[in-house]
């Protein structure tokens, strides 16, 4: 998962490209965990462009991502 410092960098850079081009395309590394959709969508956000419904499916995704977490952090 990329951090908020690690997002944060690509928004004024993201920004100048979008000032430049009718369309801008990022690619996230995915990880096991699959946090390529919920950085994607926190980078989104960054930029001031997320839709409700996003903002729906990044409130899941994050719902999603905590559960995750406590399974791989717990002793089985």
């Amino acid at each position: 998962m990329y951090s908020k410092e690690e997002l944060d960098l690509w928004v004024p850079k993201v920004e100048a490209v979008a000032g430049e081009a009718k369309k801008v395309y990022g690619f996230f590394n995915n990880h096991y965990h699959g946090y390529a959709p919920e950085n994607c969508l926190q980078l989104i956000e960054r930029l001031g462009l997320l839709t409700a419904e996003q903002r729906k499916n990044m409130e899941r995704l994050q719902k999603k991502q905590s559960q995750l977490t406590a399974f791989f952090h717990t002793d089985h």
